[in-house]
This record gives C-alpha cells, structure tokens and sequence, in this order.
C-alpha cells in the first residue's frame, strides 16, 4: 500500500517527524474520524471524546476501568466500566455527552464490555466474591442480563469478544486460577463452550478479524511472546510475529489485509505492521527515540491511531500507516489506552 493520500488534510513535515498540532487537529481528525480516549487524573481516569472538529468533551469522571470503553457497532453509544460508591458497573453514554445511563446495579464487579454486531446486546464479565469470573449478555438499555458462563478461575481472564458474525463470544482462563491458559469460545446464549487453542503458558487477548474468519492472539512460548493466528474453529494456528517482551496487542485492519501491533526492540516499545497472508514482514512504523502502545485503525485503513510518549510527555498521536506524518492530537491520555476510534 502507498502512503495515505492527505491532500485534503494539514500539509505536514514530509520527513515524518514529530509535529505539534495548532489548529490543524481538526482537520487531521476529520480525516482519521473521532475517537475516545482516557487521561489519568488524581481522581482516578476521565473518559473523553475528540469529534471531527478537533472539540474535545469529558463523557465521564472518576474510577473508570482502563481500556475499557467501546462503541456500538453504529457509533451513537459507547459502553464503559466505572466504580461508583464502591460498585463496578456497566454504563452507556451517547458522544456529545447525553444519555448517561447505569445498564449494571449488582455486587459484583463488571469489566469488558463488547458490542454484538447488531447493536442490541452487550457482552461483559463480572467478578463475584468468590473470585470467580461469569460471563453475561445484557440488551443494550440494561434489561434482560442473561449469565451464560459461571464459575471461571480468576487468573488471566480476558474477553469477552463477540464476533463480527455474531455467533460466538471469545475469552480466555486458567484451568487453576493461575497457568496454563486456554482460549474459548462460547455461543451468545451459553452453549457450544468449546477450547480454540490447548493449554499453553498464555493464550490471551484475542481478537476477531473483521469478517469474523480468523482470530489473532498472544501466545508465550519458551523464548518470549508470540502473535499468532488461526481459524475461527480452532484451526490453523501458525505464529506471524515475536517479540521478547509482552505488549502486542494486535488490531486488524478494517480489510483483515493487515495487523498493526506492539514489539519491544529492544530499547522501546513501537507500533509495527505485516501483511497476514504473506508480502511484506514486519515493518517498524515509530521511532526508536519515543515509546508507542496500543495502535488502532482509523475507518478507512489509511491511518493508525495511538498513545504515545515521544517527548516525556503522553499523547494521543497519529501517522500514516506506512508510518509517515507523525502527529500528535492531544497531550494528556493514558498510555495504556487504545484510542477507540468512533465508527461512522
């Protein structure tokens, strides 16, 4: 894939060197979409929401779990964790800030929602006092929560992931609270609980390729983390990338074509790119005097979205997604955070 074409965006320094935004933000965020992100404060995390005019607004303050918020399939409402007196629960709110609404009011405490494709569930876990994960379904204005998993060891759970073609929910446990880890599937209404991957040290954080087809996941192996992929069944799991350090966290591109992600190179942590079914290999899109996390996709493909830290201070950044036009969008949010670029 050639450079983005960003004629229609700021002009921008054509070595791709870090530049700091003015009034440009909005037009290079209309160009990659809006998006949520979280910044830390004393009071705990503040979620916010960059619309394409570059107007930046708090959604929500205090006690929101990290990494948490994800929109809904057609973008009017993003769903996000927060503890409020002392209860963990599931909330919604639309992105100009209206609609607030508690969908959770239960002990235990919630964690991770994901949308159905269809907009009309929510996928999420809860931690009950026993240390023990259940997974649930709830519609989308709180009613009708229905458990469709229980009793899951509390070690290095992750998920729940809905696919893409609804039929299936994706997460990770231990057999005994701490290692081995196996990755599941599971139908949205609790049936046909199945393992996808054997036992192995980890298998966490997996994520569905956009048509649903394949899955992409970390794996630790003897000699360090792997990315992996395979089938939607199970099937064909072959490993496409390595890295030393844990901190891949996978995104497809929205054509399944690519997966952008995080290595350590040794000196930093960096956003790299590779074609999954061959072409080029892993290619290095950030600087190694600057350390980047979590990538995200912008609609079109042509961006890549990301916390970074390219001066001792953190930022939402973008670039091209052959990882030329470095910018930054705004200096204060959570490193660990993916941007959750809003659908349209």
């Amino acid at each position: 894939m050639h450079g983005a074409d960003l004629s229609h965006c700021p002009a921008r320094d054509s070595g791709g060197r870090l530049v700091v935004p003015t009034v440009d933000v909005a037009f290079q965020v209309r160009c990659v979409g809006g998006f949520a992100y979280q910044h830390w404060s004393p009071d705990g995390y503040q979620l916010f929401y960059m619309d394409e005019t570059g107007a930046t607004r708090m959604l929500a303050a205090g006690a929101i779990e990290r990494s948490s918020s994800r929109w809904s399939p057609d973008g009017s409402r993003l769903a996000f964790v927060q503890t409020v007196a002392g209860n963990t629960d599931l909330y919604v709110v639309r992105p100009d800030g209206t609609g607030l609404a508690r969908l959770t009011n239960h002990p235990d405490s919630a964690s991770s929602p994901s949308w159905s494709p269809d907009g009309e569930r929510i996928a999420f876990r809860t931690l009950g006092t026993d240390g023990r994960w259940s997974l649930w379904t709830i519609r989308a204005d709180g009613a009708d929560r229905r458990r469709i998993a229980s009793g899951i060891p509390a070690g290095s759970v992750t998920g729940p992931e809905w696919s893409p073609r609804g039929d299936a929910i994706l997460f990770t446990s231990s057999v005994d609270g701490f290692i081995p880890v196996q990755l599941w599937s599971i139908a949205p209404d609790g049936t046909n609980r199945r393992s996808l991957a054997s036992a192995s040290p980890e298998n966490v954080a997996p994520v569905w390729s956009p048509d649903g087809a394949r899955i992409a996941y970390l794996f630790a192996g003897s000699g360090g983390w792997e990315l992996r992929i395979m089938n939607a069944d199970g099937t064909g799991a072959r490993t496409i990338a390595t890295s030393q350090q844990a901190g891949i966290s996978p995104a497809w591109s929205p054509d399944g074509k690519r997966i952008a992600f995080v290595k350590h190179d040794g000196r930093n942590y960096g956003v790299y790119t590779l074609d999954v079914d061959g072409g080029t290999g892993e290619r290095p899109l950030t600087s190694q005097l600057w350390t980047a996390f979590d990538p995200a996709w912008s609609l079109d493909g042509r961006h890549l979205l990301f916390p970074g830290i390219p001066k001792f201070v953190t930022a939402v950044m973008v670039m091209d997604a052959d990882g030329s036009g470095v910018q930054v969008l705004n200096l204060s949010s959570d490193p660990d955070e993916t941007p959750r670029v809003r659908p349209r």
